[in-house]
């Protein structure tokens, strides 16, 4: 099994990607109906703005998931202004750090990009205690109640 599945080729989405978003476009939760969000997962700075472009684009909801530095400010911004979700770590870097940081970190990202638009990891996927679930929230809480499926 390969390590990992490429999603685009030269700044374009290949064409399974784009089968597999139209797929999301159609699915809906068994017991409520509810809409299907895709999660950018661990996908390089580029693809995360280029998997919500193509989401967007067929209507699926978007989740640009733990980005790491490499995505600027501005591909957040795009990917909020498309209508995706932004997911802020708030402890981005749980092995250290200064707490200071953390917040300033925090607080950059959801005044950048709205308070409307952020999810908040408040676990970051602890690789300390991998089998506690991530909890997330947002002001329209988007990110209790849909199902996410990661693209990456």
């Amino acid at each position: 099994m390969p390590k990992y599945v490429p999603v685009s080729q030269v700044g374009v989405l290949l064409p399974h990607v784009k089968s597999l978003i139209a797929l999301l476009a159609k699915v809906k939760t068994i017991d409520s109906n509810g809409r299907v969000v895709m999660a950018t997962g661990h996908a390089n700075p580029q693809d995360h703005v280029l998997l919500a472009r193509e989401a967007r684009a067929q209507g699926v909801e978007v989740m640009l998931t733990h980005p790491s530095a490499a995505v600027t400010m501005d591909m957040k911004k795009e990917v909020a202004s498309l209508g995706g979700y932004i997911e802020v770590m708030a402890d981005f870097n749980q092995w250290g750090g200064d707490a200071k940081e953390k917040a300033d970190y925090v607080a950059e990202v959801i005044k950048g990009v709205g308070p409307n638009t952020y999810c908040l990891d408040r676990t970051a996927g602890r690789w300390i205690t991998p089998s506690r679930p991530t909890a997330m929230s947002s002001p329209r809480e988007p990110c209790g109640r849909e199902v996410f499926l990661i693209v990456s």
